[in-house]
């Protein structure tokens, strides 16, 4: 975790054409030993997929799709291709096809496949990993070499062993009585505490193996059970799987909690898939207990890393959070992690055809965040990370893979859902303020699916409480279920109303907090998103600094834009913001950044943002309608919605509504929306669903349902999208196509200011 008194973000960075660090320059080599400048910058401070899913969106398709596989990484054609001269030509093949798995492919990745592209959701099938990827040896190498050569570097030491950490939760917020309301709520609030954790979970490992492991609750709750696990090493998604569990000791309820196993029942016959009887290893665990207060048993995950020294267990190096892949452009990609204690960090990434680079972080840290670049566009790599403490003791992350982005538009897949907080039903539904249950499935079919990345547009969590801490803890259970995904896929996070950490004063409502610890200070310090959003004109304000910000992904352009920044419910003059509204400093990016596109040749362009403008079921008594009596906020959706029309956004993404919704904004909703604009609202990511609202506007929607689901666009050309729409059980409940007239770009434009993605150019076959 970043905490915000460890010091701002510092950003290295080393360029293809030598090194250009801010500060300190990185150490690059490759295993021949020579030191290369090819990429790099640093900063420290389930659902199975059915096979009669599958049946389905071959039944739904309109041709015969072939397949075709080759061994080593996909490629696509040298010569650029539109989405016809995909299409099979004379393919006189059965459908369904499904391609063979090749022979495995040393030493980089084993078992990929490739569909052949072609018209609608059935025959764009793209590629995905059968196996799990394998760094070779020589790279494996790499990375120890270039960790031992970090450890004699300077680190700071790490805090005792077994020491807890400060106490999550305020103490005038802690009741005496577990039936009572906290006592710091005022009258008309209720403080969330979802988490019931005071004393965030802490261990003791002792040199015989004995683990116990501590934490408190700020209320009295029975004694709980501890379950412990791992990962299996063969699993594409290393979710965890528990195999053992202990209890504690007495009957009495108690604040004070503690639990101890023997780490050498992890490392049994029957138990030990990993070899951690050999070396020790990475050991998730999940703390099960009673809430007198709900009457629920709540949930709080977590992982700890121990190892072993002359036969004697100790504390290992813990990777809490990560590897994650994110912001990925056609020369690079961004890999992140945190570690338990001050390291050192190095990473090492090969493709299928070259020798593995290593990249090392300039300092030491918890939180490190390594910018790779010189990479070769719509590239598979294989990587792994690895990190050194004060002590010289290593950790390492296992084998994952990610793929640059293309340069043109050749097709491509992206997933959108949104709304993931707690749910009723207990249980994963109700995970440390997440929907995990959900979350997880939805994930999974995303890149079982083939998706490139997932749009999310906030509510991730429950959120909305006074204490920072909980917000952290609650954004880390939503990372920690999307996790085995996020090791492969970039996933863009936006704001919602409930991703919020606010201050509640009696008669006056509540307000965002103050800087450093806003809602919008946290979201960035927790997740890795573009940075050239705008800059707030008032420097009172939070910033907009990666809740706020586009990329392209081929000749596509995305944006999002935060509906709930600076928010404070009903607002009070100075202090907060009405849920839904966009302040000038970032309408006025808005137009620019969309003008800035258009100048390039961008072909679509999808909005993402989490208050929709024409609510259909749940918040029509907020988001950007608020029951149109707000003449302020009446003003500010039309000039969006204007925005979006006359810059020819083919569809803004909204969740915030626990239902989905399509309808189209157009001249008949207000006369200045010249050009079309799809609204798809995606708020059934978990969150408690919601009925359909009688609105102005009830007769234009297309689509209702309040089942949870997910989103899946293919961009088959650059005139061409198609979202379908899958719910929970797998049935097929929307889908439809945007087309567009192609448009020729301009020529020596250049991104906005502190964009990361680079100039676009025309796509395949535009005129």
């Amino acid at each position: 975790m970043f905490e915000p008194t460890t010091g701002s973000r510092v950003v290295h960075r080393a360029a293809a054409d030598g090194l250009h660090c801010r500060s300190i320059a990185f150490e690059m080599s490759s295993v021949s030993g020579e030191k290369t400048s090819l990429f790099g910058r640093s900063n420290c401070p389930s659902g199975r997929l059915s096979l009669w899913l599958f049946g389905l969106f071959c039944l739904l398709s309109t041709t015969p799709m072939c397949t075709r596989s080759h061994e080593g990484v996909v490629e696509e054609s040298s010569e650029t291709q539109s989405h016809e001269s995909q299409l099979p030509v004379d393919c006189d093949c059965p459908s369904p096809v499904v391609a063979p798995a090749p022979a495995a492919v040393e030493p980089v990745f084993q078992t990929l496949f490739e569909g052949v592209k072609g018209d609608g959701i059935v025959q764009t099938f793209y590629p995905g990993l059968l196996e799990r990827p394998t760094l070779s040896t020589e790279g494996a190498r790499l990375l120890l070499k270039q960790l031992e050569s970090q450890a004699k570097k300077s680190i700071p030491a790490s805090p005792a062993p077994g020491e807890p950490k400060p106490p999550t939760m305020v103490p005038n917020s802690i009741p005496d009585d577990p039936l009572e309301p906290p006592l710091a709520a005022p009258k008309g609030f209720k403080d969330r505490h979802d988490l019931r954790i005071a004393i965030e979970p802490y261990f003791d490992i002792q040199p015989d193996g004995v683990v116990t492991i501590k934490w408190e609750t700020w209320i009295d709750t029975p004694p709980s059970f501890v379950h412990f696990g791992l990962d299996i090493p063969d699993q594409i998604l290393d979710y965890p799987r528990f195999r053992r569990a202990t209890k504690e000791s007495g009957k009495d309820r108690r604040k004070k909690h503690q639990a101890s196993i023997n780490l050498s029942r992890m490392e049994t016959n029957l138990v030990d898939v990993k070899g951690y009887g050999t070396e020790g290893g990475t050991v998730s665990y999940r703390i099960e207990f009673l809430d007198l207060v709900g009457g629920i048993n709540l949930f709080f995950d977590g992982r700890f890393a121990y190892t072993k020294q002359d036969g004697k267990y100790v504390h290992g190096v813990t990777i809490l959070d990560g590897p994650n892949v994110d912001v990925p452009t056609t020369s690079g990609m961004t890999i992140w992690f945190e570690t338990d204690v001050p390291t050192r960090a190095a990473i090492v990434i090969q493709d299928a055809e070259g020798e593995p680079q290593a990249v090392l972080s300039a300092q030491a840290g918890q939180h490190h965040e390594l910018v790779l670049e010189g990479l070769k566009a719509d590239t598979l790599y294989a990587y792994r990370v690895g990190a050194v403490d004060a002590r010289g003791i290593i950790g390492s992350s296992g084998d994952y893979a990610f793929r640059t982005a293309p340069t043109v538009t050749r097709p491509f897949r992206f997933a959108f859902m949104s709304d993931s907080r707690s749910s009723l039903g207990g249980g994963e539904r109700m995970l440390q303020g997440v929907n995990a249950m959900i979350l997880q499935a939805f994930f999974s079919e995303a890149i079982k699916l083939g998706a490139d990345f997932v749009l999310f547009p906030g509510d991730l969590v429950s959120g909305v409480t006074t204490e920072v801490r909980e917000l952290e803890l609650q954004f880390e259970s939503w990372k920690r279920a999307v996790e085995p995904i996020h090791h492969y896929l970039p996933i863009f996070e936006g704001m919602g109303n409930h991703d919020t950490a606010v201050d509640r004063k009696d008669g006056e409502g509540r307000s965002d907090k103050a800087s450093p610890n806003s809602s919008e200070e946290i979201f960035a310090r927790e997740f890795v998103n573009p940075t050239n959003g705008p800059t707030p004109s008032d420097p009172t304000r939070p910033p907009y600094l990666e809740n706020v910000y586009s990329f392209d992904y081929g000749a596509v352009h995305f944006v999002s834009i935060n509906t709930n920044y600076w928010t404070g419910g009903s607002p009070k003059e100075g202090r907060s913001n009405r849920e839904g509204f966009i302040m000038e400093d970032q309408m006025n990016w808005f137009e620019a950044d969309l003008a800035a596109a258009r100048e390039r040749g961008a072909s679509f362009i999808f909005v993402m943002t989490h208050e929709p403008g024409f609510p259909n079921g749940g918040h029509v008594g907020d988001a950007m309608y608020w029951n149109g009596k707000i003449a302020t906020m009446n003003t500010m959706r039309t000039e969006f919605w204007r925005l979006a029309s006359k810059y020819e956004v083919a569809a803004v993404l909204h969740g915030d509504e626990h239902n989905y919704s399509r309808m189209l904004i157009d001249t008949q909703m207000d006369p200045s929306f010249e050009n079309p604009v799809w609204q798809i609202i995606s708020g059934g990511g978990g969150a408690p669903y919601y009925s359909r609202s009688k609105t102005p506007w009830s007769k234009r929607v297309v689509k209702f349902t309040a089942q949870e689901h997910f989103v899946l666009v293919d961009v088959l050309s650059d005139t061409r999208a198609v979202f379908t729409v899958f719910g929970r059980s797998g049935e097929l409940l929307d889908r439809f196509d945007i087309e567009r007239k192609p448009t020729a770009p301009a020529t020596d434009v250049v991104p906005p200011s502190g964009a990361d993605s680079p100039v676009v150019p025309p796509p395949a076959g535009t005129p």
